[in-house]
């Protein structure tokens, strides 16, 4: 059977065409999106954060409908295998304690993350998972908080800004649940003790972008009561050497969002869809 083979004009418009369909396909979520989740030490695995992002993700597609392959990296040597292999779009480091985390990760782990990063690959931390990219640990973003960092937990207010709400995605978000829980520019999420972030740098200008600030606060001490209004609640980064790694740190725990007595519902629905949209901003896919 003779098939036909197009020249010229019929030529290029077959690539072009194709090249369409590929991004189209792309678009509508033919692909997995790839996350690693440390569930080794420092995480709370596996309960609290690190259990419900493996909960909720393996329950979940993206906002396009791409199905979203999970894998759960306990020591050093897998993530180093991990992400070195090109295998993941993104790692989340959850809740827990920043500083076991970091001992957790190791040299080899660091270094693993970093060139990541370098590579193009995105990291989404929540909690102790953004303590962990401070200068003190991983050094991705450079940034000091407010202490004591102690101060309770609980369910808070947010306000996202024009770039929140444009890089999340929440403009659409609303619509696909007829705008109800957004209750406007502002949500309400838990907190768990994540970073309160100081908004400068030792006296220099941050080099992080805010998406969304405090409205209300966590406080159970006079020392810490007054520190958390105003300040950032979710901030992004593009990692230095060469501006490719996609950050996203999440003071408050949108994963446990509504799992207070008396607090599921909309809030839970909310806290479950900004979760996918950190990771689709971290893994470059924000096309809303």
């Amino acid at each position: 059977m003779m098939k036909f083979k197009p020249t010229g004009f019929l030529a290029v418009f077959s690539v072009f065409f194709g090249l369409m369909q590929a991004a189209a396909a792309s678009d509508t979520g033919k692909g997995k999106l790839r996350v690693a989740i440390w569930i080794g030490k420092g995480s709370d695995w596996p309960n609290f954060s690190a259990g419900a992002l493996n909960t909720l993700l393996g329950n979940s597609t993206t906002s396009k409908g791409s199905a979203i392959d999970v894998t759960l990296l306990n020591d050093e040597e897998s993530l180093s295998s991990n992400l070195t292999a090109g295998s993941q779009d993104v790692m989340i480091f959850p809740g827990g304690s920043a500083p076991n985390e970091d001992t957790g990760l190791g040299a080899i782990g660091t270094a693993a993350v970093k060139t990541f990063l370098d590579n193009g690959g995105g990291y989404v931390g929540i909690c102790a998972g953004a303590y962990l990219a401070r200068p003190k640990f991983l050094a991705i973003v450079n940034y000091t908080i407010k202490t004591p960092w102690a101060r309770g937990d609980g369910e808070v207010q947010i306000s996202f800004n024009d770039e929140g709400r444009s890089v999340l995605g929440l403009t659409a978000l609303a619509k696909k649940h007829d705008g109800g829980y957004l209750k406007g520019e502002n949500a309400t999420i838990h907190y768990g003790m994540g970073p309160i972030f100081n908004q400068t740098f030792y006296g220099e200008e941050v080099d992080y972008t805010v998406l969304a600030t405090y409205l209300t606060e966590i406080s159970n001490s006079p020392s810490t009561k007054g520190e958390m209004v105003g300040t950032p609640a979710i901030v992004t980064h593009r990692y230095p050497y060469g501006k490719r790694g996609r950050i996203l740190l999440s003071s408050p725990h949108p994963e446990l969002t509504g799992t207070l007595p008396g607090n599921q519902g909309e809030d839970t629905i909310f806290g479950h869809d900004l979760v996918i949209r950190y990771l689709e901003y971290a893994a470059g896919w924000t096309t809303y």
